[in-house]
């Protein structure tokens, strides 16, 4: 028979053999930790020169975004079942395009009647198509049987009169005595009054005084007034000159419409305080008359 091979010897590395194995493994690795730490060193140095190339080389890398052409999942709700009307075009059109308004005037006024503290809220805006309307809010006296005592002042002019013809006003609006006042009804406590484009446009403001019955209800800084124009400098000069007429008024009269006007002037900014200003300094100065057609 044939006699078996004897296994392989495996020598053991010697000492030489394992040292250079050894420094092989430290050189190849402190030659690794010195090109990172020079590549670390150079990535610091230069951040611009660094994100620029990422951007670039993600912008050739990473492909275009392309929008996704998924539906979004159907929600399966009571709502989203329910059918509803179709509403006609002209009703959506004014739906999704209401005329845009400014508030132009926008004060509250106290009154206090039989020991009842209340306001008046009193609103104007103009809206770009030209309609102007003046909203007039009452709380704190009760809404019902309300009126609102009323009428318009136009340019020039310091004594009441009707409204235009086409102004819209509240329903149930009557003349009042003689016709030159108004009375409307309020409803839950509000009174609207609205002017069409190119209706109304010598009308200076609106003045009146809250009602019910026989009672009225004078506001603390007195008679209630919206002005229908923009204030400005110019009409309050106007508005104070117009009424310093040769042979009338008194000093008297004109603290009176001084103090009428200072709303509208403080609406008007530095301008309206200026104005008021120059007709006290020029009264102080007797350039103004004091007793022009009577004593008071």
């Amino acid at each position: 028979g044939t006699t078996p091979s004897a296994p392989p010897v495996v020598t053991p590395p010697s000492s030489r053999t394992k040292f250079a194995r050894s420094s092989s493994r430290l050189r190849s690795s402190s030659r690794a930790n010195t090109e990172r730490a020079v590549s670390r060193a150079e990535f610091r140095r230069r951040p611009r020169e660094r994100t620029m190339a990422a951007m670039s080389s993600a912008a050739r890398v990473l492909p275009a975004r392309q929008p996704s052409t998924r539906k979004p999942p159907a929600h399966k709700s009571r709502a989203s079942s329910t059918k509803t009307r179709a509403l006609p075009r002209a009703t959506v059109a004014a739906i999704a395009a209401p005329p845009a308004g400014k508030v132009r005037y926008d004060q509250v006024a106290a009154i206090n009647f039989e020991g009842t503290s209340g306001t008046v809220h009193l609103h104007r805006v103009d809206f770009t198509d030209g309609w102007k309307t003046i909203t007039i809010k009452v709380d704190g006296v009760g809404a019902e049987g309300l009126e609102l005592h009323w009428g318009c002042v136009y340019d020039g002019a310091e004594d009441w009169a009707p409204p235009p013809e086409d102004a819209v006003l509240p329903d149930d609006t009557r003349g009042f005595g003689d016709d030159i006042a108004s009375r409307s009804p309020f409803v839950n406590g509000t009174c609207v009054i609205s002017f069409p484009p190119d209706v109304g446009e010598n009308v200076e403001r609106i003045v009146g005084i809250v009602v019910r019955g026989e009672d009225w209800m004078h506001a603390e800084s007195g008679d209630l007034s919206v002005p229908l124009k923009t204030p400005s400098q110019a009409g309050v000069i106007n508005k104070l000159a117009t009424a310093e007429r040769p042979g009338h008024g008194s000093l008297y009269e004109r603290f009176c419409r001084v103090n009428d006007a200072l709303n509208e002037s403080m609406q008007s900014g530095p301008g309206g305080a200026a104005a008021i200003a120059a007709v006290l300094r020029l009264s102080a100065i007797r350039q103004l008359p004091w007793y022009a057609g009577g004593n008071y």
